[in-house]
């Protein structure tokens, strides 16, 4: 399968879900990624590799110049008059990945007119060659500009999940075998509680209907929807704000309030405003572009603040452990048969080590040396060794 990709599917097909997947798959392999989408790289299954390499956030809706500053993808030897014939310039193995979803917001057939189209659409031209496998996610690939699909799509990504594949009307037949589907769905989640599956399937050409397939792959997990905001909602990232109105000369237009209770307006010198009693700047709202080129996310440091925190323990001398027979033949759990001895001390009113001792849970030389069970022990048997009929109750008191 050769990039890029155009990843569609209908609304909620797990379009999002199959592209967090696929960084996952480069973060792990080193590669780098950049994306538009919000994600949490706490929440993702990385290894030591994809710790250390960070994401790139674009914009939600990037220009020209933010794909320009990407840059490649990884470090190129520079070919020189010096420059090696073997030297390999370009290595696919290395490309990373620049994922892009909601591209209908920016990359649509309608904003012809766009003074940026022209430049966005010749950086996308390139993109393989800047080492960067695009995939590009929309709901409808028809409402892609012609120029950019006929460029740039090779492979269609058709994303779907498990709870909608019997989700089609199935005809007049259908009133028999659907309460069966349905049954079986329900057994399937609830009953044997296998996860939703999230299923990318891919087709060489243009289209699902037309290409050929080459390939399936699946995702699953709930750690996938923790990993990205669902509820990301794309915008051009421009704000409104107030300007003042200006002339030619600088000059800042005002509303002065006279003697007698009347406005007048008047073009005043910034200065001359604060001096200038009952004077109030006019202003206009102006969208302003509050775009970043980028932002880097380094997963290492993200994981460092919002990753599982390492309990702190404190150093406890070495203690033997306790240890269990060696034939077990119902292969008993250590919990069940410790629970069941503390209740039988606790109802006798003896030590806990006495029942371990007599169930032959451990032997006399490990009670001895352990931390709890050896003082009540070594109670115990000096109480014997001097002849006292006192006895030990089950918190190792010695009840006379």
């Amino acid at each position: 399968m050769k990039a890029p990709y155009f990843v569609t599917g209908p609304v909620g097909a797990g379009k999002t879900v199959n592209m967090v997947n696929i960084m996952v798959g480069y973060l792990n392999e080193g590669r780098p990624v950049a994306t538009n989408i919000d994600v949490y790289p706490e929440h993702m299954p990385l290894n030591e590799i994809g710790k250390q390499t960070p994401i790139i956030r674009l914009p939600e809706e990037p220009r020209s110049s933010d794909l320009e500053n990407l840059g490649y993808a990884y470090e190129r030897p520079k070919k020189t008059a010096l420059w090696s014939a073997q030297e390999q310039l370009y290595d696919e193995s290395k490309n990373g990945c620049l994922a892009l979803d909601e591209t209908a917001f920016f990359m649509n057939t309608r904003d012809w007119n766009n003074p940026d189209r022209a430049q966005l659409i010749k950086w996308l031209r390139l993109v393989r060659k800047r080492g960067w496998n695009a995939f590009l996610g929309v709901q409808d690939i028809e409402s892609i500009d012609k120029q950019i699909v006929n460029a740039l799509c090779r492979t269609v990504c058709w994303c779907y999940s498990t709870d909608t594949m019997f989700s089609a009307s199935m005809g007049a037949k259908g009133f028999l075998v659907y309460p069966l589907i349905w049954f079986a769905r329900l057994f399937i989640r609830f009953v044997l509680r296998v996860p939703r599956v999230h299923v990318a399937s891919y087709f060489k050409g243009k289209s699902k209907t037309t290409g050929s397939p080459c390939g399936t792959k699946y995702a699953w997990g709930r750690w996938l929807y923790k990993a990205y905001d669902t509820a990301q909602e794309f915008d051009d990232g421009k704000e409104l704000f107030d300007f003042p109105i200006r002339d030619s000369k600088g000059l800042i237009k005002c509303r002065i309030r006279l003697g007698n209770g009347e406005y007048k307006e008047a073009y005043l010198h910034p200065s001359a405003i604060d001096a200038t009693p009952d004077c109030e700047r006019i202003t206009e709202p102006r969208f302003v572009d509050m775009r970043a080129c980028y932002t880097i996310l380094p997963a290492k440091y993200i994981h460092h603040w919002y990753g599982p925190k390492d309990q702190a323990t404190t150093p406890s001398p070495d203690a033997p452990q306790i240890r269990f027979p060696i034939t077990n033949p119902f292969l008993i759990p250590r919990y069940v048969m410790m629970k069941c001895a503390d209740r039988v001390a606790r109802s006798q009113n003896i030590p806990l080590a006495s029942v371990l001792l007599r169930w032959g849970l451990v032997s006399y030389a490990t009670a001895r040396s352990h931390p709890e069970l050896g003082p009540v022990i070594r109670r115990q048997y000096w109480l014997r060794r001097y002849g006292l009929k006192s006895t030990v109750d089950y918190h190792g008191r010695v009840m006379l």
